[in-house]
């Protein structure tokens, strides 16, 4: 083989363009970003309902309900977060024995409320409270 000609092999070995240097190349970067985004989905929020817990106003959209023992949880409030008012959140104040029950809110007067702060119960899935209920 003429000097010349190893000479190009060597190089195209060196810069990965021999054929199977490029492909391995691109499967180890698509491996890494598909580990990524399974690391992604596997993070989750807070699961659960919390009951008689203080809410309170952290930021737009974001908010925190206490435990029976004071620990906070926080959460996101969504588009299709049911916000239900007994009188706390909207100032509904005939919805006990005979009154007209609850109504729903808006975001805009559960932020106002839950910067007063008002006892609720938030049931919250990854994070984000499906539906709030005050505990008037």
């Amino acid at each position: 083989m003429p000097e010349r000609h190893r000479r190009q092999l060597v190089g195209d070995e060196r810069t990965g363009t021999n054929g199977t240097g490029t492909a391995a190349v691109a499967e180890k970067a698509s491996d890494s970003k598909s580990s990524s985004e399974k690391k992604s989905e596997k993070k989750k929020g807070v699961s659960g309902s919390f009951k008689n817990g203080k809410v309170t106003y952290l930021a737009p959209g974001k908010y925190t309900v206490s435990d029976m023992k004071g620990v906070e949880q926080q959460f996101l409030v969504a588009e299709d977060t049911e916000i239900w008012d007994y009188g706390d959140i909207c100032g509904d104040t005939n919805t006990g024995e005979g009154g007209q029950g609850g109504i729903e809110c808006t975001e805009a007067e559960l932020e106002t409320a839950a910067k007063k702060g008002f006892t609720a119960e938030v049931v919250i899935s990854n994070g984000i409270a499906t539906t709030i209920r005050d505990d008037h």
